[in-house]
């Protein structure tokens, strides 16, 4: 079972909405982290758990570095996750995988880096227009 077949049957069986942020204690992730739910054999045997479990079970704490207009620098944020050990990766280490997971809007990044290379590239041509 994959990570993204794996936060489907969370989304199914307990209700886990990747769109949004789980943090420690909160009464929404408590409840969550509570709820029982079902793997097949190979995937329980995989991440170490058993075939019925609770969320909590397969989530853990972590801390990822968060970026915003009020701190451009970068925080620490403590979000909870998804612990998964990818069988297909050598060396098989458990990662975690907090939310939210978004989509990227491949366009508008694009767009971006287009209007930042072309200011580049007109300030580079007036310096050396003046030199």
């Amino acid at each position: 079972m994959s990570l993204l077949e794996l936060a489907a049957s969370l989304t199914e069986q307990a209700g886990l909405d990747i769109s949004r942020e789980y943090r420690s204690g909160a009464p929404q992730t408590e409840a969550l982290l509570a709820q029982i739910v079902k793997l097949d054999k190979r995937t329980a045997e995989i991440l170490g758990v058993g075939e019925r479990c609770a969320v909590s079970d397969l989530m853990t704490e972590t801390h990822v570095r968060w970026s915003d207009e009020e701190h451009p620098e970068g925080r620490q944020v403590p979000l909870v996750g998804i612990r998964y050990t990818d069988p297909g990766l050598y060396p098989r280490l458990e990662r975690v995988y907090p939310t939210p997971w978004t989509r990227c809007d491949r366009e508008a990044d694009y767009t971006q880096a287009w209007a930042e290379f072309e200011r580049r590239f007109a300030e580079d041509a007036a310096t050396k227009a003046d030199a």
